[in-house]
């Protein structure tokens, strides 16, 4: 859940003995990125190893998922037309959390106002699980996630962690001028990758009558 005033995610030096004991380098699962998550979390009582280690309830499905699909929903059969209804749906989420209200003349494109549907969903479901389908069902997941913010490509970067004690090994490279931790790689193939494999004993099943996805054989 989106929280009022605050970060849903923690800057710490993982190299630092007053840091999140469970994320220094020496832990079993450190932060790879230099961040981690506050939403969720009771640092009090659990290193955050998974979020099923919180004592936070597991969210299953939230309404604030089906206003968002109703959002976006209503983008892609009307268009600018229900910018109002899409506005409305956005503010009522933000209002519940004392976030602030849609600049609306920001939004007066159907592009914009797309890219004001998509972020919504980025930022109130982030940790939730759904923006790996959510940017392969846009259709935007082969673009280069350090350029455009978004996608499953190209090389990831966390925050800028020193060279230095335990963390000596880690790479750290220059991005548009600041330093910044790498942390791995993506690599999505168009071709292949909008579609998961079909299990062979489906295709078993069928006796031939249903082919393997493209790139699967």
């Amino acid at each position: 859940i989106r929280e009022s005033k605050t970060m849903t995610w923690v800057l710490y030096d993982p190299e630092s003995e007053k840091s999140i004991p469970g994320q220094r380098y020496d832990a079993k699962e450190p932060s790879s990125s230099g961040y981690v998550w506050k939403k969720y979390c009771d640092w009090s009582d659990h290193a955050m190893i998974q979020i099923l280690d919180g004592g936070v309830d597991v969210i299953y499905f939230r309404y604030a998922d089906v206003l968002l699909m109703h959002a976006e929903a209503l983008l892609e059969t009307k268009g600018i037309a229900a910018s109002s209804e899409i506005f409305a749906i956005i503010n009522q989420l933000r209002d519940r959390c004392g976030g602030g209200r849609v600049t609306e003349t920001n939004y007066t494109s159907e592009d914009a106002l797309r890219t004001l549907v998509r972020n919504e969903r980025r930022v109130e479901l982030a940790n939730e699980g759904l923006r790996f389908f959510d940017i392969r069902r846009w259709k935007v997941a082969e673009k280069t996630v350090a350029v455009s913010g978004e996608g499953m490509n190209g090389e990831v970067y966390g925050a800028f962690m020193r060279l230095d004690g335990v963390g000596a090994t880690d790479r750290t490279v220059m991005v548009d001028g600041v330093p910044r931790r790498y942390v791995e790689t993506y690599n999505f193939d168009p071709s292949k990758h909008y579609l998961f494999p079909i299990p062979s004993k489906d295709i078993d099943l069928t006796n031939g009558a249903l082919s393997q996805n493209p790139g699967w054989d």
